[in-house]
């Protein structure tokens, strides 16, 4: 078969699995999904003044939600471990591509929904793509919650392999065991840094795998804790970085209401932040950065997969290790491709069993 059909097949073979579950259970809980959009989305409308302004830097309450287990299994693979020790040398077949020395940096906009980027409303978002590669027909996976999607973007494995179905970090819940990208950096002696916007992020940046991670409070917290540990810490290899606000202000009243766009643009001042910070201390040149989201949204929600404006995300490659000029991407995206990008510019290995694989067609050739 021909290589280009390769990858979309076989990942629409396994949407095919999820959506059949998800259906099943629909009937079985006699529940209705709500019909998906007879056209395309309106224009981004540009936020009033006084829209930006009702905007603050306060954290919304991360609701818990449990939601069917609609993917193959809910069980994480047997070799699976939360430790540094049994990831120190990875296994693979493959050579990663030969790139520019680089870090990585990982900014997450929570419930970012791409047509909601513009030059306008979100001018640093919007240099990052225009400077480098972008697509925004990138796909989250099936749960599209935070927690799930998070766990596939840092490991690199679909949800049938992480299981991870729960969305908060309540007591009971078990320990994610599936390796992610800082348990491979820990392992090769990088030093990874976290800062995010949701105490549950922390079941994944966890302190013994991550030189350091950090919680704060809302966009500006975030931006600002970012810019405070860089000046503080030395260089990073690899950093994570999470902003809460679009997706709180989705729930609480509407994905692209005028209060949504206002948290955009919120967002946006945040990643300006982040850059500046990078600039300041003397590493944006050598920085190769991912901005992406974890999921869409429409009306007050993101939890039904089978809603593409729900499971569609921006994904955008800017830095020395990504094609320049804004390069529009044509191949499909699957969040989980974020660590299999991450670690073949950190020249890292990529293990066996991965789902995802790196987005070549963003990075240098």
């Amino acid at each position: 078969m021909n290589k280009f059909w390769t990858k979309p097949l076989l990942r629409l073979s396994r949407f095919g699995l999820q959506l059949l579950g998800y259906s099943v259970w629909l009937v079985l809980a006699g529940c209705v999904p709500t019909a998906a959009p007879s056209s395309p989305p309106p224009p981004v409308p540009t936020a009033t003044a006084a829209a930006l302004a009702a905007v603050s830097p306060t954290a919304v309450a991360t609701t818990a939600i449990t939601l069917p287990l609609i993917t193959k299994s809910a069980t994480p693979t047997a070799t699976a471990t939360a430790t540094a020790t049994a990831t120190a040398s990875p296994t693979s077949t493959h050579t990663p591509t030969v790139l520019p020395p680089s870090r990585v940096l990982i900014i997450v906009v929570d419930g970012l929904r791409p047509d909601a980027i513009s030059a306008e409303l979100t001018p640093h978002i919007w240099e990052l793509a225009q400077t480098g590669a972008y697509s925004w027909a990138a796909q989250t996976i099936s749960p599209s919650i935070t927690l799930p999607s998070h766990t596939s973007m840092l490991s690199g494995v679909d949800f049938y392999q992480h299981g991870v179905w729960w969305n908060d970090d309540a007591p009971e819940r078990p320990p994610i065991t599936t390796p992610t990208l800082f348990n491979y950096a820990t392992a090769a002696g990088l030093r990874s840094l976290a800062v995010y916007g949701k105490t549950k992020i922390m079941l994944l940046a966890q302190p013994e795998v991550t030189t350091q991670s950090i919680y704060a409070l809302g966009d500006v917290g975030v931006s600002m804790r970012f810019a405070q540990l860089l000046a503080e810490e030395e260089p990073f290899d690899l950093m994570f970085t999470h902003l809460p606000e679009v997706d709180g202000t989705g729930h609480a009243l509407g994905w692209m209401s005028e209060a949504y766009l206002a948290a955009v643009a919120q967002a946006d001042t945040a990643v300006g932040t982040i850059l500046k910070a990078l600039a300041d201390k003397g590493l944006r040149e050598t920085t190769t950065i991912v901005l992406t989201a974890d999921h869409g949204g429409i009306n007050l929600g993101h939890g039904d997969p089978t809603l593409a404006v729900n499971r569609t995300i921006p994904w955008i490659l800017s830095g020395p290790a990504a094609v320049a000029g804004g390069v529009m991407l044509t191949e499909p995206i699957e969040t989980y491709d974020t660590a299999a990008t991450a670690l073949t510019i950190l020249r890292l290995p990529l293990p066996e069993g991965l789902d995802g694989q790196p987005v070549h067609q963003a990075l240098q050739k």
